[in-house]
């Protein structure tokens, strides 16, 4: 439960950072993004690749091994896809 918590938050606050870029990048449709804000794009880039990782092994691992014990106690499985 812990794992998932920081994914969360680390989601939330991606997307609010996108959410900044997105707007400032909108506020100056006129002219081309600046280096600064494909900085911020590439390294928001990267935070999403690492976290859809992270998310991957909880699925893989973790929930396939949670859902192995719930089998041999006989109880329904968590459905991740």
């Amino acid at each position: 439960m812990q794992m998932f918590k920081i994914i969360h938050r680390q989601a939330q606050k991606q997307c609010s950072q996108l959410a900044l870029l997105a707007g400032d990048i909108a506020g100056s449709a006129d002219s081309p993004p600046t280096d600064q804000q494909i900085e911020v794009h590439e390294e928001l880039k990267k935070e999403l690749a690492d976290a859809e990782a992270e998310l991957s092994e909880l699925l893989d691992k973790d929930i396939a091994a949670f859902n192995t014990l719930l089998k041999e106690k006989n109880i329904p499985s968590i459905i991740t896809k």
